[in-house]
């Protein structure tokens, strides 16, 4: 059986509002008319608004609208137009409703790293969800491995308490219960021990990141035979 409630930190990471970078989409040389599909980052940000309130068909759909209004308006691969496939794409990922979003992403990250850069904070939470894509397909020591090599270059580029860092350990937790094997459960137990006591520092012992966390480590407690500890 897959773990599956920490997924919930895996998502917050990859599609909150801090995946937003600060950067404004340019202004078009003709005067817009009234009609005219907004391109902005304030855009962006409503449809990022309508994931946060859970309504992921709508942000779906604002994101798909706000793709083809920055494609026309300023080009396919244009910073803000990559921006706002990504999100869409990510989007299309965490809702599970089109199998073709996982090798898309593929495909685009190549262009997010060129032109964003390959250290872009934008596109290492792509690679991630790429990684995430190979830990839903159940295959966990593959994901094991990506982790450990993302989580490097996370660390680095990000601080070892980014979110994105942290959604990185998280799901190479995930991918270490999985593989039911003594030494990674082993290893799994101690990243979450880790990681509860970041979140309770982070956010409080009545956190939901940090509720989350504890529901899991004494999930794998159980999973041990630990049943005291759990």
């Amino acid at each position: 059986m897959k773990f599956l409630l920490s997924t919930f930190l895996l998502l917050l990471a990859s599609l909150g509002p801090g995946t937003a970078p600060a950067a404004e989409a340019k202004e078009t040389t003709k005067p817009a008319a009234d009609t005219a599909p907004d391109i902005s980052q304030k855009a962006y940000d409503a449809a990022m608004a309508l994931h946060d309130a859970g309504k992921d068909a709508g942000a779906e759909q604002a994101f798909r609208t706000l793709v083809e209004a920055r494609t026309q308006a300023l080009g396919a691969e244009a910073r803000e137009t990559l921006l706002a496939r990504a999100a869409l794409i990510r989007m299309e990922i965490y809702r599970g409703r089109d199998t073709t979003a996982a090798s898309r992403m593929q495909a685009l990250l190549p262009l997010l790293q060129r032109v964003l850069g390959a250290e872009d904070r934008e596109t290492l939470i792509c690679q991630r969800r790429l990684v995430y894509a190979t830990w839903d397909q159940g295959r966990y020591a593959e994901t094991e491995k990506a982790c450990r090599s993302q989580l490097l270059t996370d660390t680095r580029v990000l601080g070892p308490e980014d979110a994105e860092t942290l959604g990185t350990r998280m799901l190479l937790a995930l991918a270490l219960f999985n593989q039911m094997k003594r030494e990674k459960l082993e290893e799994a137990e101690r990243e979450l021990h880790q990681f509860l006591a970041i979140h309770e520092r982070l956010h409080g012992a009545e956190g939901k990141e940090t509720l989350s966390v504890r529901y899991n480590l004494a999930a794998l407690l159980l999973k041990q035979d630990n049943y005291e500890a759990a």
